[in-house]
């Protein structure tokens, strides 16, 4: 199995080395039994191998929406994946763009989860009539040995870790749902 693993990492190009996150959070709203912040934290330098080997100053970045219950922990925690057509904002009810029986974020922090919602590019229409925003990513990535989804992986990976760091997350119940 772990050999499976590693060859499915290699053809999404999920195969880069994370840094630790060291998250910086900034108060989006507060709705009640839950607070929202919008988070992010480096991920990978901006290259690994030289020539482009970055620093942590110019890294891929994460960006999400963390939703903290404000009763007394550890709560289990959930990172939520909107689908493409939706954003991390949409899912945890920081927009009107869907009804509050849609926003599946918020309703989980609701019954007292902790809840990350990342970032991730959606399907939008670009610059190009004829492509969206992640059509456009899927053939640079191509170019780079790189994966749209690949990247989400790792996203998902690191939100991971950021959650298990958190005082108020029972670590040993952290999941993922969504699109």
């Amino acid at each position: 199995i772990e050999g499976a693993r590693r060859e499915l990492r290699k053809l999404i190009g999920a195969t880069d080395q994370f840094l630790k996150p060291d998250a910086k959070t900034k108060p989006l709203s507060d709705f009640g039994l839950f607070a929202a912040s919008l988070v992010e934290w480096p991920v990978l330098r901006g290259g690994n191998d030289p020539p482009t080997q970055g620093t942590q100053a110019n890294s891929v970045r994460e960006y999400g929406v963390l939703l903290l219950p404000k009763s007394e922990g550890p709560h289990p925690a959930l990172i939520v994946v909107a689908d493409a057509n939706q954003s991390a904002a949409d899912i945890c009810g920081l927009t009107p763009r869907l009804p509050a029986s849609e926003q599946t974020a918020r309703l989980l922090a609701e019954r007292g989860l902790v809840v990350f919602a990342p970032f991730f590019t959606q399907r939008r229409a670009f610059s190009e009539p004829w492509t969206d925003d992640r059509s456009w990513l899927f053939r640079l990535a191509y170019q780079t040995g790189h994966h749209v989804i690949g990247s989400e992986v790792q996203q998902v990976s690191s939100a991971y870790d950021f959650l298990k760091s958190l005082p108020a997350v029972d670590s040993g119940r952290v999941g993922v749902a969504g699109y």
